[in-house]
């Protein structure tokens, strides 16, 4: 699967950019109609979460100081003429979650 990388540096303390990020994953509606076979596996003390699906997988982590969520994002090749739509779309995302 094709995958890439989206990045956005925050403000936030790391523990509420991780807890926001887990927040959207599970409770995006657009996610869910994306996919409704998704299983999540998150853990809260290393900051980190894998999100897997039928049709993508994501892995998450929030590092550093400042803080950083880094989304690495698996896509089928199927997907992939729409990679730059995905991309911007959570690109978009995190910014309004996390500013």
């Amino acid at each position: 699967m094709p995958s890439f990388k989206v990045e956005h540096e925050t403000k936030m303390s790391a523990q509420e950019t991780f807890d926001k990020v887990c927040d959207y994953l599970q409770n995006s509606e657009g996610l869910k109609k994306l996919d409704s076979a998704l299983k999540y596996d998150f853990d809260k003390a290393a900051k980190t979460g894998h999100v897997k699906g039928s049709k993508f997988e994501c892995s998450m982590k929030v590092v550093g100081s400042p803080t950083k969520v880094v989304l690495d994002i698996s896509i089928p090749l199927l997907l992939t003429p729409f990679k730059s739509t995905i991309e911007n779309n959570l690109k978009e995302k995190m910014s309004k979650i996390l500013g």
